[in-house]
């Protein structure tokens, strides 16, 4: 692993009891805070630095010259509020940041820290590690490295640091926050002492937890092309599969991947992923990725990602198995590249709303520290049309947060990934606040957000936080209220239609019972549309109170498919963490299209157990397409993220074809429009409806956890077969495009 991918990391060092206590914080220009608790103000709600709430965080004390605060043990959670610093707009921060914390490390058990607001969802934050659990009574310091994306400061004044659940009584007596920026002495052998002590935590994790687990060895790459006398002369081959084709450390060019010139196709406001993949012939040091981008006036270009290659999960996400993929992507403009991997970068080309039509030519510069220099012509095509969508929203991600609690930054990367709608915890506690009144600020702020982005009806609010009403019957007046709130806030916000979604996957029959009682109680609510993501038992059972169905990938087929009912709406679910990227643009794209499904959802956007670069802890696998990033305010996309995009796309130059044939014809252009749609048909032949086929047996086991234990053989796994040719997807999209054109011409548009 890459230092710069570090999360949670520890240097720890044993103390006297003694030791003074820090007594100012420095300038805020040094972007260092240092906070010494033990004063009566921790707890002054009016100041910042304060603990809130104040009945969470224990009594003051003393050991020697160190003041501090007890933790409360058991406590679930207890707010720490800082000064804000090194932030630009929108409360993103510019470094990745730090925190050392001075404690006397009593527990057995290390307490959990999180930061606000980035990552996956915690009231508001996202987990960066943890501290203590030496449980040896001595006083130590440990830093926590916090990636610049987990990091946020919500209102532009403060950063909120929490701890969840401490299993003792620890003395806290100062924490130290300070960003990669800090002048503060002694700053920079911390961060360095922080970041190696990670990388070696990792490491020892790692090969703790590899024995438990079967390697699948790579696949079979096929024959290698071979070697031209330019590639020999420089010492490396460089080619341009596609993003959807999943690639390994021995993979070769496939058939059109090596060319001395890159043709690309796109419409105005497309973002492409432009895929390089580098096989070095020998040691060449660093190997830069530079060039002229056609579309730089469109905006500031963020660089090359370059793949980062660790142990990732094969089959369900309880499996056993796993294979060493690429998957982060991260900034930078080099990469060393060695013969025994092939290096793959990752560049985002986006073509500017007003671009005309016609041709933009660029390059890439390829120069390798110990070898030659590649230098290849990049043309782009911008058609002459602008991709359409349907007023509703149609790609959605499973957002874990809590009460509204979103961050902008990551609704805003879901949005230019394609998604125009959430599966999230949107309203508000059912709990009124000290005022009485129930706490919907952020559940309006986050859909004036979503609309802000492009977000569209219908969104999914998880309601599952309400199951404890439907326990008694005369909370049923109140469980409809709070739906009503919710939804009577997504339509002043812009929203007129809306889903909510009590209980997940319901296969048991206890389960059915309550995903029915539940349906039957937002139903009392006119306008509100239940969801439920389904199996075939539980829509019989629902039916008629399930508004949206949302199956598994694995159950949709011809039979299901046709069984709706008038009152219903077709909705598919499945992961968007699988490692193989042609799952990602395949199942969005010309499978929904042809299976005409209303939306889809996937997860997840970030959900991950323990650390989050190590794919192997925790009980299941880590659900997230995204990674904590160091070096950006969003966090690092994937290989399968940015085929998810392009699947997007796909099944928007399918619905542009069919909204344009249907507007010919209205203008008399019947066989015009008929022969447009007959390449569109000829297209989607090659799908099959099948949803077990697209998914396979491990989504089938992810459908319902009662099949968890369920073993999948790994013979099966090791395979790596493409649902189509890597070439087919630019092909088709190719051609829907070229009969878009011809139609625009038959009907004057």
């Amino acid at each position: 692993m890459l230092l710069r991918q570090c999360l949670a990391a520890c240097i720890v060092i044993s103390l006297p009891a003694a030791l003074p206590a820090l007594t100012q914080a420095a300038p805020e220009d040094d972007h260092v805070f240092v906070w010494n608790l033990g004063r009566p103000d921790d707890l002054d709600p009016a100041k910042v630095p304060h603990v809130e709430p104040a009945d969470r965080i224990g009594d003051a004390g003393a050991d020697g010259d160190t003041t501090y605060r007890l933790l409360k043990p058991n406590a679930f959670q207890v707010m720490f509020l800082f000064p804000a610093f090194d932030i630009a707009g929108g409360g993103a921060v510019n470094h990745p940041f730090y925190l050392t914390l001075r404690f006397k490390d009593v527990s057995n058990r290390p307490t959990a820290v999180w930061a606000g607001k980035g990552g996956c969802g915690f009231y508001g934050a996202g987990p960066v590690g943890a501290f203590g659990g030496a449980g040896d009574g001595q006083w130590k310091e440990e830093t926590l490295v916090i990636p610049r994306s987990m990091m946020r400061s919500r209102d532009g004044k403060t950063f909120l640091i929490k701890f969840t659940d401490p299993k003792a009584a620890v003395p806290l007596a100062s924490l130290t926050l300070f960003s990669a920026d800090s002048r503060m002495p002694g700053a920079k052998e911390k961060m360095a002492a922080a970041l190696k002590a990670d990388a070696d935590k990792r490491e020892a994790l790692r090969r703790r937890l590899l024995p438990q687990f079967k390697d699948l060895g790579l696949p079979d790459p096929g024959p290698c092309p071979e070697y031209t006398a330019a590639e020999k002369e420089r010492g490396f081959r460089v080619f341009f599969p596609p993003v959807s084709r999943q690639l390994f450390a021995n993979s070769q060019p496939q058939e059109g991947e090596l060319a001395d010139s890159i043709h690309l196709y796109a419409c105005h406001g497309q973002t492409l992923s432009l895929v390089v993949a580098v096989r070095g012939l020998k040691d060449l040091g660093r190997v830069s990725l530079d060039g002229q981008d056609p579309f730089a006036a469109a905006g500031p270009a963020a660089g090359p990602r370059w793949a980062v290659y660790s142990e990732q999960r094969i089959g369900s996400s309880w499996g056993k198995e796993y294979r060493v993929c690429p998957e982060q992507l991260v900034l930078g403009a080099d990469r060393e590249v060695k013969p025994d991997r092939l290096e793959i970068a990752c560049l985002t080309l986006r073509v500017s709303e007003g671009a005309a039509p016609g041709d933009r030519a660029g390059r890439l510069v390829l120069t390798a520290e110990k070898g030659g220099k590649a230098t290849v012509p990049v043309t782009v095509t911008v058609y002459p049309f602008k991709l359409e969508r349907p007023d509703h929203s149609t790609h959605g991600q499973f957002y874990y947060c809590d009460y509204g609690d979103v961050d902008p930054h990551e609704l805003e990367d879901m949005a230019d990934h394609g998604m125009d709608t959430v599966v999230s915890g949107l309203g508000a506690p059912v709990a009124p606040g000290p005022d009485g009144k129930r706490a919907t600020g952020p559940t309006r702020q986050a859909f004036w957000d979503l609309k802000d982005l492009g977000y569209r009806a219908p969104l999914i609010d998880s309601t599952g936080y309400l199951e404890g009403l439907l326990k008694d019957e005369k909370k049923r007046p109140q469980y409809a209220a709070i739906v009503a709130e919710t939804l009577g806030i997504a339509r002043e916000e812009g929203f007129e239609e809306m889903g909510f979604f009590p209980v997940d996957e319901p296969h048991a029959a206890d389960r059915q019972a309550v995903a029915l009682k539940a349906c039957t109680w937002i139903r009392d609510v006119p306008g509100a549309n239940t969801y439920i993501t389904s199996n075939p038992a539980a829509v019989k059972v629902l039916d008629p109170v399930l508004n949206y169905v949302c199956y598994n990938i694995t159950y949709l087929n011809a039979e299901t498919i046709r069984s709706m009912k008038p009152h219903q709406k077709l909705m598919f679910y499945c992961p968007s963490m699988d490692v193989n990227p042609e799952f990602n643009r395949f199942r969005p794209g010309f499978y929904q299209a042809k299976v005409g499904a209303y939306s889809s959802q996937y997860f997840a956007y970030m959900e991950f157990a323990g650390d989050p670069f190590c794919d192997l802890d925790g009980d299941n696998r880590d659900w997230n397409v995204v990674y904590p990033s160091m070096e950006s305010p969003t966090h690092d996309p994937t290989l399968e993220w940015e085929a998810m995009r392009e699947g997007v796309y796909d099944f928007r130059y399918a619905f542009t074809l069919r909204a344009m044939a249907a507007r010919a014809a209205k203008k008399g252009k019947e066989a015009e429009a008929a022969k447009a749609l007959k390449v569109l048909d000829e297209v989607l032949a090659a799908v099959d409806v099948d949803g077990n086929k697209a998914g396979g047996p491990a989504l089938a086991i992810e459908a319902d956890v009662r099949l968890k234990d369920t073993k999948i053989d790994p013979a099966q796994l090791a395979q790596a077969k493409a649902l189509r040719a890597a070439s087919w997807y630019e092909q088709s999209r190719r051609k829907i495009a070229a009969a878009i054109v011809e139609l625009r011409k038959a009907a004057g548009e």
